[in-house]
């Protein structure tokens, strides 16, 4: 999480493309983005169910791919609107983040 949304944050093309035009940017991260976020969804899917079988949490296949969902979407949300909550401005922010919410949402 916090590799993926600080690379992403610093990405020069995407700043870029943020800077030249905003709307159309956004628009394809957003409206445009769901066969991006059913990739990245899909990607968190494997992760979220090699960990479950290291830890004995549950592999329930729609269990995991709610929750993988759910996190490629929140990572969207969180990169493209990046000064609301919660606070992740800082590497210690995200860290908080990842360990106090997302950690158990995982295991």
């Amino acid at each position: 999480f916090i590799v993926t949304l600080t690379t992403l944050r610093r990405n020069r093309l995407l700043r870029q493309l943020l800077e030249v035009d905003q709307d159309e940017t956004v628009r394809a991260l957003s409206i445009g983005a769901g066969r991006v976020l059913d990739l990245a969804a899909q990607y968190l899917a494997g992760r979220i169910h090699q960990i479950r079988e290291r830890s004995g949490g549950s592999t329930d296949p729609a269990e995991i791919a709610a929750l993988s969902g759910v996190l490629a979407r929140l990572t969207q949300s969180m990169l493209l609107t990046p000064d609301g909550p919660p606070a992740t401005a800082t590497d210690a922010e995200m860290r908080w983040f990842a360990e106090a919410v997302l950690v158990p949402m995982i295991r």
